[in-house]
């Protein structure tokens, strides 16, 4: 061993955690009992260097600081059990591992265990705008060109239309064009059968000009002419009936570049007149609205 007998109850001591000021006072003038007190401060001083190089930053201060002090030793302890030494690198092991996860990049608490997992919650999508359903006003396009037929029309395939709406009811097509006979009146006058992308009849337009001169009589001949074709092709005789009323009254009445419109028995009728003394009227479902 060495020459002072304090020397073994100094490196129990050491090793224990029980340095005392007596002992430092002592190693500091004794050649054997110094270099015990210097091993351990270097011991002290290689595992702050280690800790702080495993950490981002500096440790609280003092957590890593021992009391102890003095010169290097070239002796090392033999397989003598160390308790106070273990205790000090567990707890310093522990401090270690807790501070890498509180500091580490993306880490944060964890979370409590459960039996099975949460589920995740996604945002409700935001509600579509709904389309009010397609409702059927007229005959089909068969029936209302069979009906004008009987009537002395002529009618004529239309084509696809170009740029339509998206609406249910949207007119995609015009399915049939009919021109009425000279022998209905002093007009020329045209019914445009409109098909939605369904194939049901969504519209219908008339289109008509005077012949011979603007006058009443001619004006009302007109109107009467129309309630005719709604009556034919609207599936509701009662809206038939309204619309052709409400026509004798307000469409002979229309100066150039005014209209006139009304919702009669959920189908809606727009009657115009162009500066140029053309009228066109259109019959639709109405909208909701």
């Amino acid at each position: 061993m060495s020459g002072c007998e304090r020397t073994r109850g100094l490196i129990d001591r050491v090793v224990d955690g029980r340095v005392t000021e007596a002992d430092r006072a002592h190693a500091s003038a004794c050649a054997s009992c110094g270099p015990v007190l210097a091993r351990a401060a270097t011991f002290d001083d290689e595992l702050r260097r280690s800790a702080r190089a495993l950490v981002a930053e500096e440790l609280p201060l003092g957590v890593l600081d021992q009391s102890i002090d003095g010169r290097i030793l070239g002796r090392v302890v033999g397989r003598r059990s160390a308790p106070g030494l273990a205790a000090i690198l567990a707890a310093v092991a522990i401090l270690l591992t807790a501070t890498i996860i509180a500091i580490g990049p993306g880490t944060g608490p964890l979370p409590s265990p459960s039996n099975s997992p949460s589920p995740s919650v996604s945002p409700s999508p935001a509600p579509t705008p709904t389309q009010a359903p397609f409702v059927e006003r007229f005959g089909s396009t068969a029936a209302i060109i069979g009906l004008l037929a009987k009537a002395g029309y002529a009618c004529n395939d239309g084509l696809p239309l170009e740029s339509v709406g998206t609406e249910p009811d949207a007119v995609v097509k015009d399915a049939a064009v009919c021109g009425a006979p000279d022998s209905v009146g002093p007009f020329m006058l045209a019914v445009i059968v409109g098909e939605a992308a369904n194939g049901k009849v969504a519209q219908v337009t008339i289109k008509a000009d005077l012949v011979g001169g603007d006058t009443a009589e001619r004006r009302a001949a007109l109107a009467a002419e129309m309630a005719r074709v709604f009556a034919l092709a609207l599936l509701d005789e009662g809206a038939g009936q309204s619309g052709g009323s409400w026509a004798r009254v307000h469409v002979p009445e229309l100066e150039p570049r005014g209209d006139a419109q009304v919702v009669l028995r959920e189908v809606e009728f727009h009657a115009s007149r162009h500066a140029n003394a053309s009228y066109f009227v259109t019959v639709r479902g109405a909208r909701a609205g």
